[in-house]
């Protein structure tokens, strides 16, 4: 299955497939990735920041993934509750991996956003 694809083609459906909870971890962890590319910004947030509080930190270290890509490819400034959220994770996070990521989407937040 395309996840990218569907997040372009067939948000819906991906959003749907991810909310089933029927996908393999590693199949959660693509489609999160994937989700990066959905072109709304709510459906983004509504499907990828309630991941960052799975029990896996690879499913946390791909929401963050998809959350960074979406920034990225969206040039949205994200919410303030988003931003508060991927704070506390590099912060307190217990694995170096999700912080690592959480990190990185801090610094390009500010890289965007710094004249703004």
């Amino acid at each position: 299955m395309n996840f990218e694809e569907l997040a372009t083609k067939a948000p819906r459906k991906l959003i749907d497939i991810v909310n089933s909870g029927t996908l393999e971890w590693c199949e959660l962890s693509i489609a999160l990735e994937a989700a990066g590319h959905l072109k709304d910004s709510t459906d983004v947030n509504s499907l990828l920041v309630p991941m960052l509080t799975h029990p896996s930190s690879l499913i946390r270290e791909s929401a963050l993934v998809g959350i960074d890509q979406h920034i990225q490819m969206s040039g949205v400034r994200p919410d303030l509750f988003l931003i508060n959220e991927v704070y506390r994770i590099a912060q307190i996070d217990t694995s170096l991996s999700v912080r690592h990521a959480a990190n990185d989407v801090l610094f390009f937040i500010r890289l965007l956003f710094k004249s703004t």
